[in-house]
């Protein structure tokens, strides 16, 4: 190895970070010293007004969104169980994130040419999309299938960052929950959506340093790689066209990317801001998969859920499995937080206030009390449902299933009725839940979501044309 990874690891703050040994106690202070410069931003940038507890008063950088899409999308779920799939199957995991920057590029491209009416409307929530352009009830029935998909999300987070936290520090999985919850309610109830926005610079630089330097380090165990995981194509082809096709449609629902799209002051500024995000993610997206790949070279007998948090246990000095625990925390709480915001925000927005009527003081004290039983609530079931592979599969079934109902709204907004979206969506909601009880855990609790709305869509015409044409012939 040579050039700058070489001097990066040879530079002298890097070899006195593993000079260091650390105890525990140690690790915590990084803990501590790390949450107290979170709560230090929140308090500084506390909300103003309502408007900047909602969504910053829709005034958002391009620079800010895309950090904060950045950091939101690498959370525990993807570290955990995307790389799970790069372990036992190595590169070939690389066509999620091809497949997540199609569909980014794609929304884009959507959302662009809907912006002026987002601001005209002032959408607060993917379901106002609906309600505007196709009726009352599809904005109920997707404000409700949001909700749950993102409470899902935050248990993805809470199951899969307790169970980091437990084998970095060796404390209890409860108490690591609980830890998280607090963190994450004190600096959101602070200071709601800007909060959640500044805290993410924070832990995309936590995030970003700590892989580099694991990378850095390692780098040249990339020789000793097995050729099987440099095949693009070791996995079955049903995985592969699953992780492709989840990729290109999840963008579609992803309220977290619309919400801080609605944020954004200026609609030239989409395309900025989601450029810069796809490129950080794509890099960040090939980093992880030659990591993972790297942490294999080590120990191919590993529990794949977990190998890159035992990797980094296991061939870090103590000094950077501290950091790791850092920056771990950081991944959870950046796409928590984020997840959290969404599904109160739906609940607030699309529930309590569907004809935005109240005032914003009133939206924030309802937004306010909202955050806390959520958290409470999804920890609660994250301590019964704890196998984060299962959660975060079936979800993302479930998440397909509102994207493809965005995707017939977009190609075929005035042909596509009301009633068509609702019960497309029915039956890939029923599909999904059939497979995920039905099926061991794999592609085929992915597909349906994708392909039983569009036999839906095709069905649902088929029987109306037949229809027309009874009643002409009577």
């Amino acid at each position: 190895m040579s050039g700058p990874l070489e001097s990066f690891i040879n530079c002298p703050i890097v070899l006195f970070l593993y000079t260091i040994q650390l105890s525990m106690q140690q690790v915590w202070l990084f803990l501590g010293i790390y949450f107290a410069i979170l709560l230090g931003i929140s308090f500084w940038g506390r909300r103003k007004s309502s408007g900047e507890f909602i969504l910053a008063e829709r005034k958002l950088g391009n620079w800010a969104a895309a950090n904060s899409l950045a950091a939101t999308a690498i959370g525990g779920g993807l570290l955990l169980v995307g790389g799970a799939y790069i372990y036992q199957f190595g590169i070939g995991g690389i066509f999620f994130f091809i497949g997540k920057i199609i569909g980014y590029i794609l929304l884009t491209i959507f959302i662009s040419q809907i912006h002026k009416r987002v601001a005209d409307k002032k959408y607060n929530t993917l379901a106002d999309y609906f309600g505007d352009f196709h009726g009352k009830y599809i904005h109920q029935f997707v404000a409700g299938v949001i909700a749950v998909t993102y409470l899902g999300w935050c248990l993805v987070g809470f199951v899969g960052g307790a169970g980091i936290i437990v084998i970095l520090s060796g404390i209890s999985f409860e108490l690591a929950a609980f830890v998280m919850l607090g963190a994450i309610l004190l600096y959101t109830i602070i200071g709601g959506f800007r909060n959640v926005i500044r805290t993410d610079y924070i832990q995309w630089i936590a995030i970003f340093v700590v892989f580099l330097l694991f990378f850095a380090n390692f780098s040249s165990n990339l020789k000793s790689v097995e050729a099987v995981q440099w095949d693009f194509f070791a996995m079955s082809g049903d995985m592969i066209a699953a992780f492709f096709l989840v990729g290109v449609t999840y963008p579609f629902s992803a309220m977290e990317v619309w919400q801080r799209m609605f944020a954004l002051e200026k609609s030239k500024k989409i395309v900025a801001a989601m450029t810069r995000f796809g490129i950080m993610y794509l890099i960040f997206g090939i980093v992880l998969c030659l990591i993972i790949m790297i942490i294999r070279t080590f120990d191919t007998t590993m529990n794949p859920d977990f190998a890159i948090v035992e990797g980094i246990v296991r061939f870090f000095p103590p000094t950077f499995v501290a950091l790791g625990t850092v920056a771990f925390f950081a991944a959870i709480m950046s796409s928590l937080d984020s997840y959290l915001f969404v599904a109160n925000a739906t609940v607030v927005h699309d529930f309590f206030d569907p004809q935005k009527k109240l005032a914003s003081k009133v939206i924030e004290k309802k937004m306010r009390w909202t955050l806390l039983v959520l958290g409470i609530l999804t920890l609660c079931i994250g301590f019964v449902w704890r196998n984060i592979v299962d959660i975060a599969v079936y979800f993302s079934g479930i998440t397909v299933v509102i994207s493809m109902l965005v995707f017939f709204s977009w190609i075929w907004r005035k042909q596509v009725s009301e009633n068509a979206l609702i019960f497309c969506g029915t039956l890939g909601l029923v599909s999904v839940t059939m497979f995920a009880c039905l099926t061991p855990v794999g592609a085929m609790w992915l597909l349906p979501g994708i392909f039983v709305p569009m036999v839906g869509l095709l069905f649902w015409y088929l029987i109306r044309t037949l229809t027309l044409l009874c009643k002409q012939k009577i």
